[in-house]
C-alpha cells in the first residue's frame, strides 16, 4: 500500500485486485494498467476525516487479503 498526499486530498493505493475488492460506494478506481506514483492496482482518494471510516475499511480488505487470513479484531489496535 501506498499513499500519495496531493494539494487537496490522499491518494491511497491498494495491493488487491480490482475485482476483489467490496467498494459499495463506488470510490475506487482501478489503475492496473495506468503510470502512477506507488505499488498497488487499486486507488482510492480522500479529503475528509469523514472518508477516512470507509477508507480504513477498504485498507483492511488488501490486508486481509495480503495476509491470506481475517485479521482477529483488535489484532491492528496499535495500544
Amino acid at each position: 500500500m501506498g499513499i500519495v498526499p496531493k494539494v487537496k486530498e490522499l491518494d491511497a493505493y491498494l495491493v488487491i485486485d480490482f475485482e476483489e475488492i467490496d467498494d459499495s460506494r463506488g470510490r475506487c478506481r482501478n489503475v492496473a494498467d495506468i503510470g502512477h506514483w506507488s505499488t498497488g492496482d487499486v486507488k482510492v482518494s480522500f479529503s475528509t476525516l469523514e472518508d477516512l471510516p470507509y477508507v480504513l475499511s477498504l485498507v483492511r480488505q488488501a490486508f486481509e487479503k495480503q495476509m491470506g487470513s481475517e485479521v482477529v479484531e483488535g489484532e491492528l489496535d496499535p495500544s
